[in-house]
């Protein structure tokens, strides 16, 4: 397979082999200066620092005035994080070449290691005044910024950045990430929208333009940003895939679907693309279907924990428990401190009649997530279910105690009060939450079917919606 981000010719790689076979023979190596310069920065894009450097050493034994091969030398010890031996030959170098823009910006990576970052900053500004491109190290100076949490020069940076280079995809990206930690999406949104005015044919600018609407919740604008995107540059695939992304957000799930298999005609199979199809399918019921990508996701990518899950549903949805058990540990076994997880996990367990477990997984999910105010309702409903009456009245008003907004707190626990003898006590809170949401009472009724006969519930109801009777 072609790797399409291998950028060297077929002679860059064919002086590479013919180093390595001169090496492994123990031969004497003698190449032009031109030459071993490619070598070692073939080893330094291809993250083989140790190998840059003893081609480097080698280089240097043969042209020991080369400062190229120093400079190399010094970006190798910096990818293996030795700043000082970087630090050292820069100091052979920088008077030799003091408009080298290079030299500043490998002494800047090497003050950065060091976490001088206010000295790296000043050495790129060095490298600013003698480059002619300038817009890499805007970009090293936006992410030294971002390092010392100011991120609004690091905006400043990556926005002049782009004044240098319209298609520079990384600057955008950050643009978007230091407005969001600012908190303050809605300005990412007129920053793009203010680039697009510029420059209308820039299918990054409105990809990024669609991200900031998505984040900040604005699904119909986001997946009218990306669809301009994808007129622009129909092969941009993370466009399709985050207009799917909206869609799922808008219920457009048949839309959506397409989307991630079009993403997937582009990039090749995506077990990230086959678990949101998976989910898309199991939102319009074909449970099948979704086990189907379900399925696939695990297999591209034995670790994602949302397509175990989502097996689970598909067969809980279909009340097949044994099998829903199954996926749902499996979901468990990769993310323990998913709440969600052990509530769905506790659910199934209780349906199987595994009460010792179910209730472990209840007390899994509420300590992970207290505020998962369905798990404890379901929790309550097996404790009274199980003859703990007590324990269940008890739960309830504890959470109420804790958290006394959450209503359907009290409608269960005022069905519950009533049924183990405590009416007046069950109807003041059932009075209480009928005053606050009147509307959940249909779910109360759905609960407890029998105390639809009981009169005393409907003249609440009745006083409610008549008071002046």
């Amino acid at each position: 397979m072609i790797d399409r981000n291998d950028f060297f010719s077929d002679d860059v790689r064919k002086a590479v082999e013919s180093f390595e076979k001169m090496l492994q023979n123990r031969e004497s190596i003698y190449m032009d200066e031109e030459t071993l310069e490619d070598i070692i920065e073939y080893y330094i894009a291809k993250g083989k620092p140790r190998k840059a450097l003893n081609a480097a050493q080698i280089a240097l034994e043969q042209s020991p005035l080369n400062v190229n091969f120093k400079l190399k030398k010094a970006q190798a010890f910096n990818l293996l994080d030795d700043a000082d031996s970087a630090l050292a030959l820069i100091e052979e170098i920088e008077l030799l070449e003091p408009t080298n823009p290079e030299i500043y910006i490998t002494k800047s990576d090497s003050l950065e290691l060091k976490e001088q970052f206010d000295e790296a900053i000043a050495c790129l500004y060095n490298a600013l005044e003698c480059a002619d491109e300038k817009s890499e190290i805007y970009m090293h100076l936006g992410f030294l910024y971002e390092d010392k949490q100011d991120f609004k020069r690091a905006l400043q940076m990556f926005s002049r950045s782009l004044e240098f280079d319209q298609n520079n995809e990384q600057a955008f990206f950050e643009i978007g990430l230091c407005y969001e930690a600012l908190g303050n999406n809605d300005e990412s949104t007129k920053f793009y929208e203010k680039f697009i005015d510029r420059h209308p044919y820039n299918a990054n600018a409105w990809y990024n333009l669609g991200i900031s609407f998505s984040k900040m919740q604005r699904y119909e604008k986001a997946e009218w940003a990306f669809d301009y995107a994808i007129v622009i540059d129909e092969n941009l695939s993370n466009a399709y895939f985050n207009k799917a992304n909206a869609q799922m957000h808008l219920n457009q799930y048949k839309e959506a679907i397409d989307n991630y298999l079009t993403t997937m005609e582009l990039d090749g199979p995506d077990a990230f693309c086959h678990c949101n199809i998976g989910e898309c399918y199991e939102q319009l019921k074909d449970y099948t279907e979704a086990r189907n990508h379900y399925k696939k996701a695990v297999q591209l990518l034995p670790e994602l924990d949302e397509a175990w899950f989502g097996l689970g549903i598909c067969y809980d949805n279909e009340e097949k428990m044994i099998e829903a058990e199954h996926f749902y540990k499996r979901a468990i076994d990769i993310d323990p401190l998913n709440a969600e997880y052990w509530f769905a996990y506790a659910d199934v367990l209780f349906a199987l009649g595994l009460l010792v477990q179910c209730e472990h997984a209840f007390e899994q999910a509420t300590l992970l997530n207290p505020k998962l105010h369905e798990a404890w309702l379901d929790w309550s409903a097996v404790k009274f279910d199980n003859g703990e009456q007590e324990e269940a009245i008890t739960m309830l008003l504890d959470q109420i105690e804790e958290n006394h907004t959450v209503i359907p707190y009290y409608y269960r626990a005022a069905g519950y009060l009533y049924k183990n003898g405590m009416q007046k006590e069950g109807l003041a809170f059932f009075e209480r939450a009928v005053l606050h949401n009147f509307d959940e009472h249909t779910a109360f009724f759905d609960f407890f079917p029998d105390l639809l006969q009981v009169q005393k519930f409907l003249e609440v109801l009745d006083n409610h919606t008549n008071p002046k009777k």
